[in-house]
């Protein structure tokens, strides 16, 4: 996934969804990505927007906190997914979508599941600043 981001920011398209529903896995075990319904073309890493779109779980802080924001909520969401991918819940999950959002602005994740590496990726890109995050 972290290459398909890339691809995808090389070829400025900012993604804006990824989640694992939007991932599929090929016959030769290929990762791709669906569903680019929310993806903005002719996005410059030096653009900005600040439309809300994606899924509430996925959400940085930026857009919840009503900034501009760029290429770096792709990266923001891709630690949400490992997260996920990791532990079973995104970092933030809660049935109460209003905390859920103060959690995301807010809070740090539990990392109790991470350790080494893994740890260090994903906290990276889960940074709540932008400019400091893992990607940007």
């Amino acid at each position: 996934m972290i290459l398909a981001v890339e691809h995808l920011h090389k070829h400025n398209v900012l993604y804006r969804d990824l989640k694992p529903e939007n991932i599929l896995v090929d016959e030769w075990g290929h990762l791709k990505l669906t569903d680019f319904g929310l993806s903005k073309e002719k996005f410059t890493e030096f653009d900005e927007t600040r439309t809300v779109c994606g899924s509430p779980e996925y959400f940085c802080p930026e857009i919840l906190q009503d900034q501009p924001y760029g290429r770096s909520v792709d990266f923001y969401s891709l630690g949400v997914l490992l997260y996920e991918l990791i532990t079973g819940l995104p970092p933030f999950f809660n049935l109460d979508q209003v905390q859920m959002q103060r959690d995301i602005v807010e809070k740090m994740p539990n990392t109790n599941h991470l350790a080494g590496d893994c740890l260090n990726l994903v906290l990276g890109l889960l940074e709540k600043n932008p400019n400091q995050r893992l990607g940007s």
